[in-house]
């Protein structure tokens, strides 16, 4: 903490981001900067000018807004370029993890600053991306919502067993849930036999289809 309170201090750093977009596969390490960066083992690849990162700001409960980052300059999206929208179309990116840092430089901006770790200020899942196109330039837009906003909203799952598998692989709860759905049930049966006049009840479970945790 000395370290980086004397850097701060100094006046002769320079402070850029790092941007870690963890996709399925192919995970994308940027900075701020021009050029190559080498970091934690990483090499992280300069966009300069051309990338924009949104305001980072909190609610009136303290949860962070969604944070919105830009890569402009990218003047052909029409497949054809490999690196703007054939990408976007080839990735999966819905729900990977994304995390941004603020490092601090030398005044040369391309030396991080010995000894001073790179701070966490934003951290999330992706939730959509999107390019657009005009006749001066071209972008591809990522949105973020903060891992704390993610806590308070519900999670949309249906009530079957494709879908139990996928988090209890094996288990045979609702192996004959499907059976059951408009099934006739008497309630206070004896054998073959129903008991005095109870009627038939028409059991007709989760016929919504879907919970939320």
């Amino acid at each position: 903490m000395t370290a980086k309170t004397d850097e701060l201090t100094s006046g002769s750093i320079c402070i850029l981001p790092l941007v870690f977009l963890d996709f399925d596969g192919d995970p994308t390490y940027l900075w701020g900067g021009v050029g190559d960066l080498s970091y934690d083992s990483q090499t992280w690849t300069g966009v300069g000018d051309l990338g924009d990162i949104g305001s980072i700001s909190s609610d009136a409960k303290g949860g962070a807004k969604s944070l919105t980052l830009r890569l402009n300059g990218l003047k052909e999206l029409d497949g054809s370029d490999t690196d703007g929208l054939a990408a976007l179309k080839s990735i999966s990116y819905q729900g990977q993890s994304a995390y941004v840092y603020a490092a601090f430089f030398e005044d040369d901006g391309k030396t991080l600053v010995s000894g001073v770790t790179p701070d966490l200020i934003y951290a999330g899942r992706i939730s959509h991306m999107s390019a657009s196109k005009s006749q001066e330039d071209a972008s591809i837009s990522c949105t973020i919502d903060s891992f704390l906003s993610l806590l308070s909203r519900p999670i949309p799952l249906l009530m079957t067993d494709d879908e139990h598998q996928r988090y209890q692989s094996g288990d045979k709860g609702y192996d004959h849930k499907s059976d059951s759905i408009s099934k006739d049930i008497f309630w206070g049966l004896d054998g073959n036999n129903r008991i005095g006049d109870a009627p038939p009840v028409n059991y007709r479970p989760w016929l919504s289809g879907a919970r939320y945790l």
